[in-house]
């Protein structure tokens, strides 16, 4: 209430009855991973916090919204793994027999996404061959056995790589 004074100088009362509006406030979270974007209110957000923005409330007063953004990680790792040339490594169902990085995603238990590289390196397997001529009353003895016979002999060692090494003697000629 205040007092004013009309034109007359007589007392003029005068009531101001004030109401007021309250601010509305709300708030909500969401969750990405961290190779996702979330878009509010026309803005991408790709790092976790608190994100606050003004509408105007059905009263003509503020409406504060707090977006909470939470952003869960990719989870990456890798292993290796050797095979020979002769040899196929199985991975994810998928037969590999090429030297080379493969990657292949899985959900975390997050949600996101779990992305594993196996890195495979293929060795060679080595081989090489042989003749040999005897005569008829001889023998050739080839990786301790005598040979006497003509024919194509075939044995398999380890190589330094740990893959075989076939070493084939071939035609063991008789003369």
């Amino acid at each position: 209430m205040d007092t004013f004074k009309n034109q007359y100088g007589c007392d003029s009362i005068v009531t101001l009855n004030l109401s007021i509006n309250p601010i509305k406030t709300s708030n909500f979270s969401a969750t990405i991973c961290s190779n996702k974007l979330y878009v509010w209110n026309g803005i991408a957000q790709n790092a976790a916090g608190a994100y606050q923005d003004t509408f105007p409330s059905y009263l003509g007063c503020d409406s504060i919204v707090t977006l909470n953004l939470n952003v869960n990680p990719i989870k990456t790792s890798s292993f290796n793994q050797t095979i020979c040339s002769n040899q196929s490594y199985t991975w994810n169902g998928i037969a590999q027999n090429s030297s080379g990085a493969y990657k292949d995603t899985f959900v975390s238990f997050l949600g996101c996404d779990s992305i594993v590289t196996l890195n495979l390196l293929v060795n060679p397997v080595k081989t090489n061959s042989f003749s040999q001529t005897i005569c008829a009353n001889q023998s050739f003895t080839w990786n301790g056995i005598a040979q006497t016979t003509a024919g194509a002999y075939k044995d398999t060692f380890p190589s330094f790589l740990n893959c075989d090494s076939i070493v084939t003697s071939i035609y063991l000629s008789i003369q």
